[in-house]
């Protein structure tokens, strides 16, 4: 495991690139801790996530629409017609800020978040203007950017319903396109921060966040593309209302991170699913006491897996690892079959597979 270097006291809320060159970018956001006016969003490349850059400012706060506005989570991406880099980030207006009495801070109010994009300049990361890009309050983006067939990008992010739970919402364009809300995704009592994987014969399954202690990841899958996601169900995983994350291998094997834990951040485990979220095979990669979460799955061109993470909320953790080494983990089922909804994919799977069975 390696720690790139933050040069602020806190770190938090990471999301992984692979640049034109081949090199890895993170960004994520720094400050004197979560919520404050001081954060900025920080990026970092790597040639192979050995060694990373001194890291340097990516967002900084910025005036717009009569306000200055401090960012939170980010991501970059590339425009698919011309291979140009963007910035895809999170920003609440300064004046939204409130003096909360007993944290010695002044933190900002996510019901007034907005989401934004920018073009960013190679080398040196330097942003352009920045423009809103969707006008739904609050608006909060936190899964990574997902290639969607048809040249297209997902982008996940936080959201409300119409009862002002927590939901999710899902985006699909590009920063010169524009965006399109194509599913948004609520359950009882609230669910957020979707992380959304594509298998090759199209299949779409999306985890989310529950939004509470004690409770489970929440599932949606389809078929016939996000538009088509089903209402979430709960699988059998703990979460201890923590972000998760999950991606397709090469062989369209699922790989997931999340806290296996119904309250607490820690462990952090890594699983591999050959049965698409029915049973998985599990490792915990951190297993201290303290805070490790956020986690984001990051597959190169070149075939090499990495994991991202907050560690203890001082630095963004980056680990390597290798599939293989997952299928000797603990056991762990994925779905109960008796409450997962009849006619989706993952009852229709299920059926034909014995828990536990590791090919």
């Amino acid at each position: 495991m390696i720690t790139i270097p933050n040069p602020r006291p806190a770190a938090h809320g990471n999301n992984p690139v692979e640049l034109t060159d081949g090199r890895i970018a993170v960004c994520w956001f720094a400050g004197t801790r979560e919520g404050v006016e001081d954060q900025r969003v920080l990026v970092s490349a790597s040639d192979d996530g050995t060694v990373w850059d001194e890291p340097r400012v990516l967002v900084d706060h910025f005036e717009h629409d009569g306000d200055r506005w401090v960012p939170e989570i980010a991501a970059l991406l590339h425009e698919p017609t011309d291979g140009s880099l963007w910035v895809v980030f999170s920003a609440a207006p300064l004046s939204g800020f409130s003096y909360r009495p007993g944290s010695d801070a002044w933190l900002r109010s996510l019901e007034r978040a907005r989401l934004f994009q920018a073009p960013v300049s190679e080398p040196g990361f330097t942003m352009g203007e920045p423009a809103e890009v969707a006008s739904r309050l609050p608006l909060i983006l936190q899964g990574k950017p997902v290639a969607v067939p048809g040249a297209r990008w997902l982008i996940q992010c936080n959201a409300r319903d119409d009862e002002g739970r927590f939901a999710a919402a899902l985006l699909e364009g590009t920063p010169r396109s524009g965006w399109t809300e194509t599913r948004h995704l609520t359950a009882l009592p609230g669910c957020l921060e979707p992380s959304t994987a594509y298998f090759t014969d199209g299949e779409v399954l999306t985890y989310l966040r529950y939004a509470g202690h004690g409770g489970h990841i929440w599932r949606s899958e389809s078929a016939q593309g996000t538009s088509g996601l089903c209402d979430p169900f709960p699988t059998t995983l703990r979460n201890p209302n923590s972000g998760i994350d999950i991606a397709v291998g090469e062989h369209d094997e699922l790989v997931l991170v999340y806290n296996d834990s119904y309250r607490l951040r820690t462990p952090l485990t890594l699983c591999v699913s050959f049965d698409r979220g029915v049973t998985f095979r599990c490792r915990d990669i951190e297993t201290e006491p303290g805070e490790y979460s956020y986690p984001k799955l990051f597959r190169h061109a070149s075939g090499s897996w990495f994991v991202f993470y907050t560690r203890l909320r001082k630095h963004i953790a980056c680990l390597p690892f290798d599939i293989r080494d997952l299928r000797s983990g603990r056991p762990v089922v994925g779905l109960d079959a008796t409450s997962t909804p009849a006619g989706t994919p993952a009852q229709r799977t299920g059926a034909d597979a014995a828990p536990g069975r590791i090919p």
